[in-house]
């Protein structure tokens, strides 16, 4: 695991919602991996901005309960066509955060 990370990712693949705090237009993406202290979002085109907070909406596979949270961009990696934009949670309610734990107990560890 690197070094830098403060939590284990687990992978998850779910569509969400994102949208600047500033006001942009909502977009949907999809997710390749999630924590207990961010998310991985891959992006068509373009990445998201460092730096940049978004308001997120997302749902886990387990539940029907829209997560919402919000995230700043702190790296992003081109990959092709697509980009992979890791964002950490700066707000997010604590029953989110147990979901989010809850839905890590049966899911797999990404590994680097």
């Amino acid at each position: 695991m690197n070094e830098r990370r403060q939590y284990h990712r687990y992978l998850l693949h779910t569509e969400i919602e994102h949208s600047s705090v500033s006001g942009d237009e909502a977009k949907q993406s999809v997710t390749k991996d999630i924590s207990r202290g961010g998310i991985c979002v891959t992006t068509e085109g373009a990445p998201l901005e460092i730096g940049t907070r978004y308001n997120l909406k997302f749902l886990l596979p387990f539940t029907d309960e829209e997560i919402h949270a919000t995230a700043e961009v702190a790296w992003t990696r081109r990959d092709g066509e697509l980009y992979d934009n890791g964002l950490c949670f700066k707000t997010i309610d604590d029953q989110y955060l147990g979901l989010i734990e809850e839905y890590s107990i049966g899911s797999v560890e990404e590994k680097e």
